[in-house]
């Protein structure tokens, strides 16, 4: 096994983790109540947002492990930069919706 293919199990083990979290785990909890990731109460539009990059994650890390090359159209950005892209929309995703549910305009 060499040295790419350990980092694109690295790469698929992280997009898991990070998908199974965001389904797994409760977005809110208010009160004495606690929230899915796809409540109407809860986070449904950040969760929905959050649950298709996280898939997106999880299939471009399957096609980085088989070594399947992926090329966005003229701009030659490969697999590794569309990783990154997805990472860094899910993480903005994430913190916003933390900013709106703890500035208070989330509650009743």
């Amino acid at each position: 096994m060499n040295a790419v293919r350990v980092l694109a199990l690295v790469r698929l083990v992280m997009s898991s983790l990070f998908l199974w979290m965001v389904l797994a785990g409760n977005w809110v909890n208010y009160k004495n109540e606690s929230f899915s990731v796809f409540d109407s109460s809860g986070g449904s539009g950040f969760g929905v947002v959050v649950t298709i990059l996280g898939v997106l994650m999880v299939i471009i890390s399957l096609l980085m492990l088989s070594e399947h090359e992926i090329k966005l159209g003229k701009l030659a950005v490969g697999g590794g930069q569309i990783l990154l892209i997805l990472s860094v929309a899910a993480f903005t995703t994430i913190l916003s919706f933390l900013i709106i549910v703890h500035s208070g305009a989330f509650r009743d």
